[in-house]
């Protein structure tokens, strides 16, 4: 089943136009984060959009594990848009810095805009 957490994103993402229908944990503490298995967001994308079957972007908040190289694969498999806090801040840098290059391989984001 998914593993609830208390929710600090909902209202934060509402605050940009977002409804978050749900998440999960990972079952780390963000010290420990960079320790989890190199599919684990994958896996526990396809745990999200199995239970919000809805839903049509999943949303990785946390920049202390790797998510980015998971991101293509999530929206190829799995038919949605994928964020995640480290990608969503390399966009933002390199657009801050005048780098409008768009990168393959790392989901709609970075490809796209």
């Amino acid at each position: 089943p998914i593993q609830e957490t208390k929710s600090i994103y909902g209202e934060y993402l509402s605050h940009y136009g977002f409804e978050m229908l749900g998440q999960t944990g990972a079952g780390r503490t963000v010290s420990d984060q960079s320790m989890q298995p190199p599919d684990a967001a994958l896996q526990l994308g396809r745990k999200l959009k199995a239970e919000f079957p809805d839903a049509d972007t999943l949303y990785f908040p946390s920049p202390h594990w790797s998510t980015m190289d998971a991101v293509e694969a999530i929206e190829q498999e799995l038919g949605i848009n994928a964020v995640t806090a480290t990608s969503a801040i390399l966009w933002s840098a390199m657009r801050l810095s005048g780098i409008a290059d768009r990168l393959k391989d790392y989901g709609r984001l970075m490809r796209e805009f």
